[in-house]
């Protein structure tokens, strides 16, 4: 009698753990992420973000959306290259994570700059570099950017664009 108790117990379980991990039509349930809001720009990230907008739509391509959490993500990198006076990469791995696990992002890349003192120069110095090319005109939907200026008036820009 036990066994038989025991039995109808695990087959319980094995069926409640199938309708929360399937919905009833048998598809896996997607994660549910928060709903994406787009991001207030101060004046010097509105101008490269037209800027950058600008130049995809006289190439044809589709306009980027600004993203707040992305944004985020942009704001703590230019804080810490502000911090150390150079700019890198270092913590994209922290950031990617952070957004992969925010925003429904197939596609993440980044690009970042600084010592430029105008944004038509920000803008230029991504055109004229490869890499920093493709993620200007890649597949993208959203973007994340953060742009300050140092106590110079260098400009530290961070770019992160994602497709949802």
């Amino acid at each position: 009698m036990e066994y038989i108790v025991v039995g109808f117990l695990l087959i319980g379980v094995i069926i409640g753990l199938f309708f929360l991990i399937f919905n009833m039509d048998g598809k896996v349930l997607e994660k549910k992420y928060p709903p994406m809001k787009e991001y207030e720009m101060s004046i010097l990230e509105s101008k490269v973000f037209n800027s950058i907008n600008n130049y995809r739509l006289s190439l044809g391509l589709k306009k980027l959306i600004t993203d707040t959490y992305t944004s985020r993500q942009c704001i703590d990198q230019v804080i810490q290259s502000l911090s150390r006076g150079v700019t890198s990469h270092d913590g994209f791995p922290k950031r990617y994570m952070n957004i992969k696990n925010n925003v429904p992002a197939n596609t993440i890349s980044e690009i970042v700059s600084s010592g430029f003192t105008t944004t038509e120069a920000v803008v230029n110095g991504f055109k004229n570099s490869p890499k920093h090319y493709d993620t200007l005109i890649g597949d993208y939907s959203h973007m994340g950017i953060c742009v300050k200026p140092d106590s110079n008036g260098k400009l530290y820009t961070c770019i992160i664009n994602i497709k949802v």
